[in-house]
């Protein structure tokens, strides 16, 4: 009951920013939420293993670009750096049509 009470708020909360345009601050969970909601029209559900993301697939530590822990650390992440949907509306206010840019 708790949980669809945040949801139907969450679902108002977005038809008011729809109907206004008004930019708001979203971070975290609450703009992964907003995201699914507005790009997939179903609310957020989490995959517990890699076998529900990959059925029938194994993913093999030669499949990891980086090979293993070492490799991802010395990877150069900065060269990959882009702005993203957190740096357009966590770190500043967005609007509506700002999140489904990113569907």
């Amino acid at each position: 009951l708790n949980m669809k009470l945040i949801l139907v708020s969450c679902l108002l909360a977005l038809a008011y920013v729809a109907a206004d345009q008004t930019p708001v601050i979203l971070c975290g969970r609450q703009l992964a939420n907003a995201r699914v909601l507005l790009c997939y029209g179903k609310e957020y559900t989490r995959i517990t293993s890699i076998a529900d993301f990959m059925p029938g697939e194994k993913m093999n530590e030669i499949d990891w670009p980086w090979s293993g822990r070492r490799g991802s650390l010395s990877a150069n992440w900065s060269r990959y750096k882009r702005d993203g949907l957190v740096d357009e509306c966590c770190l500043k206010p967005c609007t509506t049509d700002v999140i489904l840019n990113y569907c």
